[in-house]
C-alpha cells in the first residue's frame, strides 16, 4: 500500500495516491515491499514502469516515468 506520494515527483505525475495498492510491477505480482524493491530494480534505472494498482476496489494500470 503506498503510505505517501512525494507530490512533485513521477508518482504524483502519474496519478498515484496515498492508500492505493501495487498489485503487479510490469505484469510481476507483487505480494510485499521486498517484492516491489525487487520488480523496480529488474526494470534498471530511468525506464518507465508499468504499475497495476486497486483503488477502492477497482483496479487500473498506470505508467510511471522516472525522471
Amino acid at each position: 500500500m503506498i503510505e505517501s506520494v512525494d507530490t512533485g515527483g513521477p508518482g504524483a505525475a502519474a496519478g498515484l495516491a496515498r492508500g492505493d495498492v501495487i498489485q503487479e510491477v510490469n505484469r510481476q505480482a507483487i505480494r510485499s515491499a521486498a517484492d516491489l524493491s525487487a520488480a523496480i530494480e529488474k526494470n534498471g534505472g530511468g525506464k518507465p514502469v508499468l504499475l497495476l494498482i486497486n483503488r477502492r476496489g477497482t483496479a487500473n494500470y498506470v505508467t510511471v516515468r522516472p525522471r
